[in-house]
């Protein structure tokens, strides 16, 4: 079969067409699809180091803040986070005018289990409405771990009066070191 020079210059331009097209579906279509792959699989690495990234210095900064705790604010003891809180209180209490009359702590959960084991005090006081709202809110920024469970608040003598009873109780924690420490990796016997 002869072609003329348009039918040959056709036939080149359609068999260099389809073999873009061949080369295209075989290499380079699965080449970009394996790209944009690598792309989102960068992206999400990226994302994860930095998050990694930031959780190892917000450990480094917990670190030192929970050093910081077990040194002297977090107590081992039920008994002696109980004391802290009370005296803290106490002392707020003073700082703020008004009388405490009654310090109950009620006893400590005792559970070998948990990390950390609460511990609540209840006090009844007197004072003004300027007191209780300044004992208040010193309990919100305390320099030791405190949580105000429940605030009551009534008049000591009439209405109309600025004299109340003020009942509070408030929660604080103690670590049990134990529980805290990683568990040691079961050992083999030796043979």
């Amino acid at each position: 079969m002869v072609l003329n020079k348009r039918e040959r210059t056709t036939a080149i331009v359609v068999g260099s067409l389809l073999a873009l097209l061949a080369l295209y579906y075989i290499a380079i279509g699965p080449f970009l699809a394996y790209r944009g792959t690598l792309e989102k699989q960068r992206a999400k690495l990226v994302k994860d180091k930095n998050y990694y990234n930031r959780t190892i210095s917000e450990a480094k900064t917990a670190d030192v803040t929970w050093k910081e705790y077990l040194s002297g604010t977090l107590k081992e003891s039920p008994d002696e986070a109980s004391l802290q809180a009370s005296t803290a209180v106490g002392n707020l209490a003073a700082e703020s005018r008004i009388q405490i009359s009654t310090i109950r702590p009620d006893p400590a959960m005792a559970d070998d289990k948990l990390a950390f084991v609460p511990q609540t005090v209840k006090f009844t006081g007197t004072g003004n409405f300027s007191s209780v709202s300044h004992l208040l809110n010193q309990l919100e920024n305390p320099k030791f771990p405190v949580k105000v469970l429940s605030v009551g608040l009534t008049p000591k003598d009439k209405e109309g009066v600025d004299n109340l009873q003020v009942q509070l109780q408030i929660a604080t924690v103690s670590y049990n070191r134990n529980a805290l420490l990683p568990k040691a990796a079961a050992r083999p016997a030796a043979a």
